[in-house]
């Protein structure tokens, strides 16, 4: 079971996450698991897409899948760290680790997951970041 986003404190507004993966299944499992407990999520399934997007969504956490279609989501990543060196991001892929940050400097990325993953460990490491983003953006607000 994973951990409870309810912990976290209201008053610091809502944690928007994007979610950029081409399998539809996963993307539906984070967005609906997150969606639940109050985020606001969007899901893309493409970098293109992401970075469509990002204008008028700018999330505070990114979870992207390495093998997308078009651009990968390490030059996806690549792009997003020149548009926000603050956003966490979470990059999960069948790929081994090295393989998948070959074009990835070391802070690039915050998490790393090994697809198929553990849900319930994702979750709680998700939520472990919100935890953190929820307390930076409460402290900016006092």
């Amino acid at each position: 079971m994973c951990g409870s986003y309810q912990a976290l404190d209201p008053g610091c507004g809502v944690i928007r996450m994007l979610v950029v993966d081409d399998e539809r299944a996963f993307s539906d499992m984070v967005s609906g698991y997150f969606s639940h407990f109050g985020c606001e999520v969007v899901s893309a399934v493409s970098a293109e897409e992401a970075l469509q997007a990002w204008p008028t969504f700018r999330p505070d956490i990114c979870v992207v899948d390495n093998r997308l279609p078009g651009m990968s989501g390490a030059k996806l990543i690549k792009q997003i760290r020149l548009l926000d060196r603050n956003v966490f991001i979470v990059m999960c892929t069948i790929d081994r680790r090295e393989d998948a940050l070959t074009v990835l400097a070391q802070d690039d990325i915050d998490l790393f997951f090994k697809k198929p993953l553990l849900f319930s460990a994702f979750c709680d490491a998700l939520i472990g970041a919100m935890a953190h983003i929820t307390a930076g953006k409460a402290s900016r607000q006092s």
